[in-house]
């Protein structure tokens, strides 16, 4: 028997154990750069959904840069959820990638299919579909954080919001992002309202007026980031990416001064860099 059959035989052994349904869920995408045509033997795992504890049973590889990943479970799932999953579990392997090769290889799942459930589903962009609504008094809420993140100070808001963006492509470590998030505008804060010099708590309680948020509100965030931030396991009860990041986006919406019912709290046009 080659290692093809060994492989198919096991994954037929783990489905009868967990009783699982032998007809998948086929998630498919692209691991990035697609010219580097990145290749991963076939590798198959089992685990359990980290919402449900429910057993889930995997088979994936990456051909030429081609993601097939094929998912059993024992009952109909979320498919934002399952893509999660499943990018985590490829994630890791491209981060082994690499660590090897030198290159930063990304990957982004796009597709869902189950024939027996008639799913055909193309996701839409990584993230939670949840940002900002732009209302009709603030048409130029772009240019506004723009004109922000210009200037030596900008580039505390242009991390800030890059660490946004990774949050949502890294479910599992939106916490960790998130928070990194707030401690850039905290630095923002220090250095454009003359806090320099301050007591660390002196700092953050200016900070925290200008964000119109309390201290439970960063502890929350910051207990599920800390297990992370020191190279632990997500903690049990976390909160999820949503909550997380509705948390901090009301911190930043309301620092940057583009919350609904504020006028900005820093002015558009201002060339941060002199302040």
């Amino acid at each position: 028997m080659n290692e093809f059959e060994e492989r198919r035989n096991k994954i037929k052994g783990w489905i009868q154990t967990y009783s699982l349904n032998p007809e998948p869920y086929v998630l498919l995408g692209t691991a990035h750069p697609e010219r580097a045509l990145l290749n991963i033997p076939e590798f198959s795992f089992r685990g359990a959904d980290s919402l449900s504890e429910a057993p889930i049973v995997m088979l994936a590889s990456v051909i030429n840069g081609r993601i097939v990943v094929h998912l059993y479970t024992d009952a109909p799932r979320d498919l934002e959820h399952l893509k999660q999953y499943a990018w985590g579990a490829i994630d890791g392997q491209v981060a082994i990638a690499s660590f090897l090769c030198g290159y930063a290889f990304t990957i982004e799942i796009t597709q869902a299919f189950h024939v027996g459930q008639g799913i055909n589903y193309v996701y839409a962009a990584p993230g939670d579909g949840r940002g900002i609504e732009l209302s009709a008094g603030r048409p130029d809420i772009f240019g506004h954080i723009r004109n922000m993140a210009t200037g030596r100070l900008g580039a505390f808001i242009t991390r800030c919001l890059s660490d946004l963006s990774m949050a949502l492509q890294h479910p599992s470590d939106a916490a960790f992002y998130c928070y990194r998030a707030i401690e850039s505008l905290n630095q923002h804060s220090i250095e454009n309202s003359g806090m320099a010099g301050k007591s660390e708590g002196r700092q953050w309680e200016e900070f925290r007026r200008q964000a119109g948020c309390t201290k439970d509100d960063l502890m929350k965030i910051k207990d599920d980031a800390d297990p992370v931030r020191h190279g632990n396991h997500l903690k049990a009860g976390a909160m999820t990416r949503e909550t997380v990041m509705d948390m901090t986006r009301k911190v930043v919406t309301t620092y940057l001064g583009i919350a609904s019912d504020q006028s900005p709290a820093h002015e558009a046009g201002t060339d941060v860099s002199t302040i």
